[in-house]
C-alpha cells in the first residue's frame, strides 16, 4: 500500500511540474527575443561610442542615436551595412560641424560690426 501510494504522488508531482511544450517553446522565444534586444541595445551603446571617439564628439547627438536606431532595426548587421552607416554619419557629421561654422561666422560678423 505504501509503495502505491508513493510511486502516485511521484506521478502527481512529476506531471504537476511539467509544463506543456507549447509553454515552454513560448516562454524560451520570449527568452530569445529579450537576449536579442539586449545584444542590441549593448551594439546600440558601442556603437555611438566608437563614432562620438572616430569623429571627436563630446555628447552623443541625436541624430547620431538616431541613425544608430535605424540601422539596429535592419534584420542583418552585415560588414557593408555598417561601412554604409560610417559613411553616412561622417557626411551628417560634416553638415552639423558645417552649420556651426557658418553660426559662429555670422555671430563673429554680427558681434564685429556692431562695435564699429
Amino acid at each position: 500500500m505504501y509503495n502505491t501510494y508513493r510511486s502516485s504522488t511521484k506521478d502527481n508531482l512529476r506531471r504537476s511540474h511539467q509544463k506543456p511544450l507549447s509553454t515552454i517553446s513560448q516562454s524560451l522565444m520570449n527568452r530569445d527575443k529579450l537576449i536579442n534586444i539586449q545584444k542590441r541595445e549593448k551594439l546600440k551603446g558601442l556603437l555611438i561610442t566608437k563614432f562620438m571617439k572616430k569623429y571627436g564628439i563630446k555628447n552623443p547627438e541625436l541624430i547620431l542615436e538616431e541613425e544608430i536606431s535605424k540601422f539596429l532595426m535592419g534584420e542583418k548587421l552585415t560588414d557593408n551595412d555598417l561601412k554604409n552607416l560610417d559613411f553616412k554619419l561622417k557626411r551628417i557629421i560634416e553638415d552639423v560641424k558645417e552649420g556651426e561654422n557658418v553660426k559662429k561666422g555670422l555671430m563673429g560678423n554680427l558681434s564685429h560690426s556692431f562695435y564699429l
